[in-house]
């Protein structure tokens, strides 16, 4: 929303939506755009312009929800896949496909990894096998 006496646009940010309390862009009443999730390359990211003095830091935090949740989880499995560099979205591939995924986006393991990261996601919040098991078929 665009405050009209400054032209400056004011985003809402619920930093625990839902049953998961993940961070979400606005409220169910807004029209709030979800700053969390501005693509690099769909040109939102330009239209955001600081007041002079100041300066917009983008940070990718990797895989964020997934390494926390491990931590308080004690999930030494998940951490050591992060602290050798391996993508945990991908490995989490061989138990459910059978093999580790290619982390490329651009061939048929870029779907299957977008399920992994799903089931990973999903589960670490209590999703249940049902409800990933649906995500599979």
């Amino acid at each position: 929303m665009v405050n009209p006496s400054t032209g400056t646009a004011c985003i809402d940010i619920n930093f625990s939506k839902a049953v998961t309390h993940r961070w979400a862009g606005g409220n169910e009443d807004s029209q709030s755009y979800n700053v969390q999730n501005m693509s690099k390359s769909s040109g939102v990211r330009e239209i955001w312009i600081p007041d002079p003095g100041y300066w917009y830091s983008i940070v990718d935090f990797a895989q964020i929800e997934v390494r926390v949740i491990a931590w308080f989880a004690g999930e030494t499995t998940l951490l050591q896949q992060f602290v050798v560099g391996k993508c945990v979205y991908c490995e989490f591939g061989l138990p459910v496909f059978g093999y580790v995924l290619k982390p490329s986006r651009d061939n048929s393991d870029g779907k299957l990894r977008q399920v992994s990261k799903q089931g990973v996601i999903g589960l670490s919040y209590g999703m249940g096998h049902i409800k990933f098991h649906e995500k599979l078929i």
